[in-house]
């Protein structure tokens, strides 16, 4: 799985209305890059990849920091 990927089915179930927004906007693709950005750090420190995209603790962090980010 591709961080993009992660970040936009968290973005689709963890912050669904701004997902819409984002998506009926025709935003969805650029503030999906900026939350690649933001949340580079946190996906270099759980060492993402396949294997672990299923970790909850992951899921948390990118969830808090998607949040942090103001979405």
């Amino acid at each position: 799985m591709l961080r993009e990927d992660y970040v936009k089915d968290i973005l689709e179930e963890e912050f669904y209305p701004s997902f819409v927004s984002l998506l009926t906007n025709g935003l969805l693709s650029t503030e999906t890059a900026n939350l690649l950005v933001t949340c580079h750090p946190v996906f270099d420190a759980f060492h993402f990849s396949e294997a672990n995209s299923d970790d909850r603790f992951l899921r948390y962090a990118i969830i808090g920091t998607i949040a942090a980010y103001g979405l």
